[in-house]
Order: C-alpha cells, then structure tokens, then sequence
C-alpha cells in the first residue's frame, strides 16, 4: 500500500534483477563456464551507452542450497550471480522500449553449457531516492499538523518513520516515492 504522503516523480532508471547460475558438477568446468557467462553479460553491458551493473553478488561454487531458476533447480554447489542492470532513461527512450532493450540483452547471450541467465523483475526506479527523506518528512508533518487542526481533541501517533523510503512505478514513466509510515488517529483528549 502506498501511503497518501508521497512524492511523485519522472522515472530515471529500469533495474532488472538478474540470475546467472551454474550447474556442472565438476568444480573447474562450472567456474570457467560461470566466468564464462559474467564476461559475456559485463561485455554486453558496456557496448550500451544507457546500461550499467549496479550492483553485483557473485558465490562460487556454494550457493544456495535448493536454489531455483525459473523451473530448473540447481545443485547446492552451484556458481550463482545476482546482478542489478541500470538502463537510463533520457528523452527518446521510454521504459517499454529499455525493458525490450535489457530482455535482448540477456536472451541473446552465448553462454556455456550448464549456465543459464533469467531477468527475475524489472523495474522502474529514481536514482538518490534516499535524498528525498527530508522533503518526505516534511510533508508528512504538514499533513500531521493538518489533522491535528481539524482533530484537536484526538491523539496522533506516527510510526515508521525510521524506515527505508520505498518507491513504485504509477504507470510507465512515474515513481510514488514513501516512508512506509503508519498513523493513528486515537480517542479524544478530553
């Protein structure tokens, strides 16, 4: 749920998560395929202008016990990489057709045998959300003082505050940006 105390704002970037994992069983083969796969993906990448890894978690060779990609499930002892694309959005290029540009991008990676690559989401996303807080906390208590005009006699408790700002797409170029906040309204004063 977002709450009715947001800013919203033109997306900057679509993050796709994505998947890398290997399966071989023989230790030396899945790393060289594994390495094989992320050199391929970070090659790609940097032939777009507009794309960036973000953020990169790689295991070798121990991964996640009873991991799945899509319908195949891996061997605890696989290769695994979790990466963040960024593709920026400017003038002429709008979220449907970076998205298109990012699935491209993965289907059509040569990778080795027993590797296999999937999107998990994609998403649309404002770069420094976390510099928005102040403007948040503000409109939050205008909104406070607001209510506490027209409820003078009623208690009101804020919780959350503390938490991370969270952002979600309205539609297919904009960003409600949020505390995950809760307020009470509660009995009267008197």
């Amino acid at each position: 749920m977002v709450p009715a105390i947001r800013l919203v704002k033109k997306a900057e970037v679509l993050v796709a998560k994505v998947t890398i994992a290997a399966s071989n069983s023989h230790a030396e083969e899945q790393a060289a395929a594994f390495m094989a796969a992320l050199q391929s993906l970070r090659a790609e990448v940097s032939r777009n202008a507009d794309m960036s890894i973000k953020e990169e978690r790689t295991v070798f060779g121990g991964g996640e016990s009873g991991y799945y990609l899509s319908s195949a499930k891996f061997d605890a002892k696989q290769s695994a990489a979790h990466i963040l694309l960024v593709h920026s959005l400017r003038p002429g290029v709008d979220s449907p057709a970076a998205a298109q540009v990012l699935r491209n991008l993965v289907s059509q990676l040569k990778l080795p045998r027993d590797v296999a690559v999937r999107i998990e989401t994609i998403s649309l996303e404002v770069r420094d959300v976390a510099s928005l807080r102040e403007s948040l906390l503000q409109a939050i208590a205008t909104d406070v003082a607001r209510l506490r005009a027209i409820f003078q006699e009623t208690s009101i408790q804020l919780g959350g505050l503390e938490k991370a700002i969270e952002q979600r797409a309205l539609n297919d170029s904009e960003i409600a940006i949020y505390i995950p906040y809760s307020l009470t309204l509660g009995a009267s004063k008197r």
